[in-house]
């Protein structure tokens, strides 16, 4: 009798379980389930995070193509939208933009190569006619005046012996740039920034520099005859000096250039010419300007100038010239 109701007991108890394990049996299908659809929802993310990928790729693959076929085009206005192509890669992908850069001034340079001479003759071909580039030579220039330089990955922007007369740089990011025997006569280069650029035997002449950024660039050499850097001297709010702190300016000739207001620090000015050039509120501090020719120069104050040895330093290789 004890043994029939134990066992009753039992039973009765395994029925009072049973809802509270179908309640876990349940959850646990619940959780699974939940687990499930998670796993699901994070491959199919994947799956078309990869695709977005593969697409991305595709796209740049197909500017590219385009491009190249444009920049080839007897067309200017097919270059041009070749170039404009090449701007979006770069805006789109970035990491693209050393192959960009490369492509765009090995373009400038098929296009806007200088004749053939020796880098020393480059100061005879100043009497090359005065004209603006070609439209698709300034589209190219442009892009990469107005690139965002954090994403160069090193790469250089060769510029040299090329001819850029009348080229509108305005506010570049030209920092480092290579323009050795390159021909800016008449370039805007107002707020651009040069700082660095090896502007080595440069034709300059006539050129506007104002507010420009030419700290430690070098100008041995260069000629920046009738340059402008400054356009208004009464108006104080424009008093913004263009900047040539540490620049070589060894043996460039500067005749008639406006440089008022202009920084020279730590220059070296060794055996240049500023033959009438106006140096109103020019700084020279700690320059040096041995052997510098100055007759005829305007407001010229040497305070704190050094003129009797000359800088010591080794002359580099110009960039991009073997």
């Amino acid at each position: 009798m004890s043994s029939t109701n134990e066992n009753g007991g039992e039973s009765s108890k395994k029925r009072r379980d049973w809802p509270q394990k179908i309640i876990a049996l349940a959850a646990a299908v619940a959780l699974l389930g939940t687990a499930g659809t998670l796993y699901l929802t994070y491959r199919a993310f994947n799956d078309s995070h990869e695709q977005l990928v593969l697409n991305e790729q595709a796209q740049v693959t197909g500017w590219y193509s385009a491009a190249v076929t444009d920049l080839g085009s007897p067309s200017v206005d097919a270059r041009v939208g070749g170039i404009d192509l090449l701007q979006q890669v770069m805006r789109d992908a970035p990491s693209e933009q050393p192959v960009v850069i490369n492509i765009l001034t090995t373009f400038i340079q098929d296009h806007a190569a200088l004749p053939d001479k020796p880098i020393q003759q480059q100061a005879s071909l100043r009497g090359l006619p005065v004209h603006r580039p070609e439209a698709d030579v300034q589209a190219a220039l442009t892009v990469l005046a107005t690139r965002n330089p954090v994403h160069d990955g090193g790469a250089v922007i060769d510029l040299n012996l090329t001819n850029l007369t009348g080229a509108n740089l305005s506010a570049a990011h030209f920092s480092n740039v290579c323009l050795v025997g390159a021909i800016l006569s008449g370039a805007d280069l107002q707020s651009a920034d040069l700082s660095g650029a090896d502007l080595f035997k440069a034709d300059v002449d006539g050129a506007n520099l104002l507010q420009a950024n030419l700290r430690n660039a070098d100008l041995d050499s260069a000629m920046l005859l009738s340059a402008n850097t400054f356009d208004d001297t009464s108006n104080p709010v424009k008093r913004t000096r263009t900047d040539l702190e540490g620049a070589g300016l060894w043996q460039a000739n500067l005749t008639g250039a406006d440089f008022a207001f202009a920084n020279f620090a730590d220059a070296n000015l060794v055996k240049a010419i500023l033959r009438d050039a106006y140096l109103k509120d020019a700084a020279f501090y700690s320059s040096y300007v041995r052997q510098a020719y100055f007759g005829g120069a305007v407001g010229r104050n040497l305070s704190g100038a050094n003129r009797t040895r000359n800088e010591p330093q080794a002359k580099p290789i110009p960039c991009g010239i073997n």
